[in-house]
């Protein structure tokens, strides 16, 4: 039954587009952490431009205070940016009733790439200013406040279940090991799950010389914020840790990211992203 029920629903949602019940000037909220900063970056970034823009947070309602899976595989996320100032219920934002006739994630990637372009042009740390929890998880890992050190997001977690593409620790430690010589002496990895005594033995093994801290599992919001006080950021392909690259604290920083986010079958997708940066890391065949 899913075929012709997914089908339908694909019908309807590009007629209901063409005859012009597409919903316009409305950016979506949704997803998690991340992808609620990418939405609201996105929202304030072309707010002045158009004043008919409306910011949609239908996804989050009924409120939730925790994860809570709706359906196989399918996780609702709760709002997340009241934290930095912006309340669910601000008068800002709408629910609109022609959410199911929106382009679909693919259909839209070459809007999504504009915006992506637009965001890399603003200074976002005082629009999300840095959470005080954030220096009581790097009290927690005996880290300094003028401390310098690496950080390594290593995505994994119920995103491993729908992951067109997984980078896995032994990707993001094998970069660490190219850029040694250029990473601070500590190394912070951070992860939604927690690291196996194989992950410890191997990180260890592979960067003999360096300071590794595993990071519990952190609230994403302290885990978000010692990403940003990194001066090198190793970040996964992962809304979460791209907009931490994105709100650096350190003017010194440098964020080190895949340069492909989806599979390889997504070439459109994974122009989103790369758009944010002016230079990629080259292959290295040798390695």
């Amino acid at each position: 039954m899913k075929g012709p029920i997914l089908i339908h629903g694909v019908l309807l949602h590009k007629y209901g587009y063409l005859i012009g019940l597409a919903p316009r000037n409305i950016i979506f909220l949704e997803g998690g952490l991340g992808s609620q900063l990418i939405g609201m970056m996105t929202y304030l970034s072309l707010k002045d431009l158009n004043p008919k823009l409306r910011c949609d947070v239908s996804y989050f309602l009924p409120e939730i205070s925790s994860p809570t899976e709706v359906g196989p595989g399918n996780i609702r996320r709760p709002w997340e940016l009241a934290r930095y100032g912006f309340p669910l219920d601000s008068s800002d934002h709408i629910v609109s009733r022609r959410s199911k006739f929106r382009r679909d994630y693919i259909g839209n990637s070459s809007e999504l790439t504009a915006r992506i372009r637009l965001l890399g042009e603003r200074n976002w740390t005082s629009v999300f200013p840095l959470l005080p929890e954030t220096h009581v998880g790097l009290s927690a890992l005996g880290i300094t406040a003028k401390q310098e050190f690496a950080a390594v997001h290593v995505r994994r977690g119920d995103y491993l279940s729908v992951a067109s593409r997984v980078v896995s620790i032994e990707d993001s430690i094998g970069i660490c090991s190219r850029f040694e010589a250029q990473l601070p002496d500590t190394v912070v990895l951070l992860s939604d799950d927690p690291f196996s005594p194989s992950d410890i033995l191997q990180t260890r093994r592979i960067l003999p010389k360096k300071n590794i801290l595993f990071a519990p599992e952190f609230d994403p919001h302290i885990a978000h914020g010692i990403m940003r006080t990194s001066r090198v950021l190793i970040a996964a392909n992962s809304t979460y840790s791209w907009t931490a690259g994105m709100m650096l604290e350190n003017p010194k920083a440098i964020a080190i990211a895949p340069q492909e986010f989806y599979g390889q079958g997504n070439p459109r997708l994974n122009k989103v992203f790369q758009v944010s940066s002016d230079w990629m890391i080259l292959r290295d065949n040798g390695a």
